[in-house]
């Protein structure tokens, strides 16, 4: 046998070297693997959260893809615990929290035993946010925050979620803004949020769901001298309810919905889902015989002529569209847009509504 020269045995010590840390690598992985699913059940499936929690622009798209990741992990049956990273995330804006909150809240009650975990975020306020509504509690973070140590920012958000049409939440909700709003505008706001609540509950859901996931969630949340209200649902959505057929549909309804349908098609509209919200709104009835529904939705939308400088805005986010009403040289006007401009695939479960109203003395 040929002897080997230092040159080669060199060489092979470097060869078995690197093999061994290659197979003892690929050993910790393994034994790392083997002990998560030993603790959690499965294994550890790690997310990172976007920058901006937003469904406005181009901030809508990344939320939107970051829920639905999180919800096929949860729904992998080889996933034992999630876990997000919120490292990166900068802003965490009212309607992007609440619709993320309460597709997390909806998931631990559909996988009660998925784990979930955070890494926190670097940006103070973020983490503030994240404590103060609940969202660190669900993903294994618990801290108590005393309101005189938050950031201004944060002191003032609200939060309320129920299965029945509970107005009193709201007015817990709302209590924080006594005397900042006129009782006029409270009114107002108090019936579209009571008119939301029974909406979800007679309509929002399908018969699919289940009972224990048919929930509402509710933000309120001051800021730059405005009060923000937002509330959502995660059930079919305004545009799917709109040609719902059902046993008490009440008459009249679908000769309204055709004529309104023909009206606008003659100016050239195109009918995508952000027009179907505006044809629930300007129809303006119920579309059940029950004689307690109200006409919230119209009403939730009608009160920004009625306030002082048309200052207040509503925005309703459902399927894949967004109406928008807003003051614009004086006056209230209405704008319908595709949800996301990036991919008009990109979907809002359910139905959230978006409304500010300015505060009496501006804020804190």
């Amino acid at each position: 046998m040929k002897k080997l020269t230092q040159k080669q045995r060199e060489r092979q010590r470097r060869l078995m070297a690197y093999r061994w840390r290659s197979d003892r690598y690929q050993y910790l992985l393994r034994r790392r693997a083997r002990q998560n699913r030993e603790k959690y059940g499965g294994l550890i499936y790690y997310l990172k959260a976007p920058e901006h929690f937003d469904l406005t622009g181009r901030y809508t798209l990344p939320l939107l893809q970051f829920i639905k990741r999180l919800t096929k992990a949860a729904a992998s049956p080889d996933t034992g615990c999630i876990k997000l990273d919120f490292s990166s995330t900068e802003i965490m804006v009212a309607d992007g929290t609440l619709y993320f909150l309460a597709h997390l809240e909806r998931l631990k009650l559909l996988y009660p035993q998925k784990r979930f975990r955070m890494c926190p975020p670097s940006d103070a306020i973020v983490k503030q946010v994240l404590h103060h509504v609940g969202i660190a509690s669900h993903l294994g973070s618990v801290k108590d925050l005393q309101p005189e140590k938050l950031h201004k920012t944060v002191r003032y958000w609200h939060k309320a979620t129920g299965i029945k049409v509970e107005p009193g939440r709201a007015e817990n909700v709302f209590g924080s803004f006594e005397g900042r709003i006129t009782k006029e505008l409270q009114r107002s706001v108090y019936t579209g949020v009571s008119e939301a609540m029974t909406n979800c509950l007679h309509h929002a859901y399908d018969g699919g769901t289940p009972e224990i996931c048919r929930r509402w969630w509710l933000f309120s949340r001051e800021y730059n001298g405005e009060m923000h209200v937002v509330f959502c649902d995660l059930g079919i959505g305004i545009p799917n309810s709109l040609y719902r057929k059902t046993e008490d549909v009440q008459e009249g309804w679908w000769d309204a919905l055709r004529q309104w349908f023909r009206e606008n098609r003659k100016s050239g509209q195109y009918f995508d889902d952000a027009m179907k919200i505006k044809a629930a709104i300007e129809i303006g009835r119920t579309r059940t015989k029950l004689g307690h529904r109200g006409k919230g939705l119209k009403q939730m939308v009608d009160f920004l002529e009625k306030i002082g400088h048309n200052s207040a805005k509503v925005s309703i986010y459902s399927g894949k569209g967004v109406y928008h009403r807003a003051p614009k040289n004086g006056k209230p006007c209405e704008f319908t847009f595709p949800l996301s401009i990036q991919d008009r695939k990109a979907t809002i479960a359910g139905t959230l509504i978006h409304w500010s109203v300015p505060l009496i003395g501006g804020s804190d």
